[in-house]
């Protein structure tokens, strides 16, 4: 929920938005069977994953705290995404219906997406990460969102928020680096500037005619020097 858009400054909005989600139903349409729930705003394959929970869809309360925020009536706001996220826009876009926010779709290539998500002309970004990254190393997986992202419409500039990430980041021991990412996993469920639906999964077949095995260093990304031919 990017920080600039006015209507996410209040805690109660963006905890609407979380409670409004049916994130089992979004990430079916988006990607079949193909996922699994994701409980914290690191992807569970990589280190220091601490899983901070999922909230459940909860309509009334997300109706409640749109009132209380003085956005009973609901409101309209602009989301640019790229072409391989219209379905995971469209299921977030009737989620968001049911407690009065309009989200206008407008769907572009990455390279026309990217340039705007970076001069901010969107007021949320909805998007389909990695389950993983290549190195399993935190930073891969949160660069988007620190302060000195390029990404403007990713960027989370408070300084609580940094504080974890620089902590994660430069430390050399592996427990003061854990404690880091955890505090940093719990801030974002609290303040719900990050909301993970789903994690996506993939499913590998070949033919055992022609490769007898292959190893998977990482599930989400195979490497071709691990495949034996028969």
């Amino acid at each position: 929920l990017c920080e600039y858009c006015p209507y996410w400054e209040d805690v109660r909005v963006r905890q609407a938005v979380a409670l409004s989600l049916d994130t089992a139903a979004i990430a079916q349409a988006a990607l079949g069977v193909l996922w699994q729930p994701a409980d914290s705003m690191l992807p569970s394959s990589v280190s220091y994953y601490y899983s901070v929970g999922q909230r459940q869809q909860d309509i009334e309360k997300a109706r409640e705290l749109m009132a209380e925020a003085g956005y009973a009536d609901g409101f309209e706001i602009r989301a640019v995404i790229n072409l391989g996220s219209v379905d995971l826009a469209t299921a977030v876009q009737a989620c968001l219906a049911q407690i009065g926010i309009t989200m206008n779709v407008e769907s572009y290539d990455l390279g026309t997406q990217i340039p705007m998500w970076i001069a901010g002309e969107t007021d949320i970004t909805v998007d389909s990460g990695g389950e993983s990254n290549a190195t399993g190393d935190p930073f891969a997986s949160t660069s988007f969102y620190y302060e000195g992202s390029t990404l403007t419409a990713a960027r989370i500039t408070d300084p609580e928020f940094n504080e974890y990430f620089y902590e994660g980041l430069y430390s050399v021991d592996p427990d003061e680096r854990a404690e880091a990412y955890k505090k940093m996993q719990e801030w974002n469920y609290e303040n719900c500037r990050i909301i993970p639906i789903c994690e996506s999964t993939r499913c590998t077949a070949w033919n055992s005619a022609k490769i007898s095995s292959v190893y998977f260093t990482n599930p989400g990304r195979p490497v071709v020097t691990y495949i034996h031919f028969a």
